[in-house]
């Protein structure tokens, strides 16, 4: 297994050599849990990704302008939601930035995401306007200031 982890995280600093500085602007990146997922982060203290993270070899994360198109396309019917912040910085090497959605650069995280490195998490509403872009962005910008 670390053989795994340390093959993924050479490949994911080739792609982030490859994909240069400038698209690694963001401090913040976020992932959303569904509630077991939410409670087997809190139990294991760590996550290495939902059946489709494991299938695509990485932790799919979103900037703070991607998340609420996430929870659109992948979440949209999920009630008892979690969205949980992380510094990019000290997410390191692992963290690598890959073109998807649209072409955009989304982080991915090839190393399981720790739960002693989440800055914050919040419940997000299962109603539609605790999830429309300008609530989630809300809580993203109250959150994260209180934070710097």
């Amino acid at each position: 297994m670390l053989l795994v982890i340390a093959e993924r995280v050479a490949a994911a600093r080739v792609r982030r050599k490859e994909a240069g500085p400038d698209s690694m602007h963001d401090p913040f990146v976020f992932k959303i849990f569904r509630p077991s997922e939410w409670a087997t982060f809190r139990a294991a203290g760590a996550w290495s990704g939902s059946p489709d993270d494991v299938e695509d070899g990485f932790v799919h994360l979103s900037t703070a302008a991607q998340i609420a198109g996430t929870l659109e396309k992948h979440f949209a019917n999920d009630p008892g939601l979690v969205i949980a912040a992380f510094e990019t910085q000290t997410l390191g090497d692992p963290l690598t930035w890959e073109p998807s959605r649209g072409g955009a650069l989304f982080p991915h995280l090839y190393a399981p995401l720790e739960e002693v490195n989440m800055l914050w998490h919040e419940d997000l509403s299962d109603d539609a306007d605790g999830r429309d872009a300008a609530a989630v962005a809300a809580i993203i910008s109250h959150k994260t200031r209180m934070v710097r």
